[in-house]
């Protein structure tokens, strides 16, 4: 399934820790909490200043952020690689909150 939540815009910051991965836009933050892989770019640094031109999910596997660059963040959706109730929330600047469970 397409999505468009963040479609266009570029990434600014990218952190993670032990407990995550976040990403921050110019419209909100995305903290994802599920394991993570990256395509085509081996640091997460060098996704700051590109455009995510696709969000791709499928259900119950992955959920894909594509770049212009060819670079990808993949979350995996797999019931196993949960480590709590969801695997990534969005916190937008307009007060929007969006969750996958």
């Amino acid at each position: 399934m397409k999505l468009d939540l963040i479609g266009g815009v570029a990434l600014q910051i990218g952190a993670s820790d032990d407990t995550g991965l976040g990403i921050v836009f110019d419209i909100g933050t995305l903290s994802i909490f599920n394991s993570v892989s990256k395509r085509n770019c081996h640091e997460f640094h060098e996704l700051i200043g590109h455009s995510v031109i696709e969000e791709i999910e499928s259900m119950d596997e992955y959920y894909c952020i594509r770049f212009d660059h060819g670079a990808e963040i993949l979350v995996s959706l797999v019931p196993a690689d949960y480590t709590g109730p969801e695997s990534m929330v969005f916190y937008g600047t307009d007060g929007a909150i969006v969750v996958w469970n």
